[in-house]
């Protein structure tokens, strides 16, 4: 399945567009990541929180 990755509105977008030129390579290697795992992203991207205790 491929999912699709959606900006909450477009000053976000044109904030991230705005990153120094490597962070946003990096961002959109990740980005490309998502939309072909979805929320199966895992490490290094993510990890569980559970067993916390607030």
């Amino acid at each position: 399945m491929i999912y699709q990755l959606l900006f909450f509105n477009a000053s976000v977008q044109s904030e991230i567009q705005d990153w120094p030129t490597q962070i946003f390579a990096s961002f959109v290697r990740i980005a490309e990541q998502m939309e072909v795992s979805g929320p199966n992203l895992g490490l290094p991207y993510t990890k569980a929180i559970g067993g916390w205790v607030i």
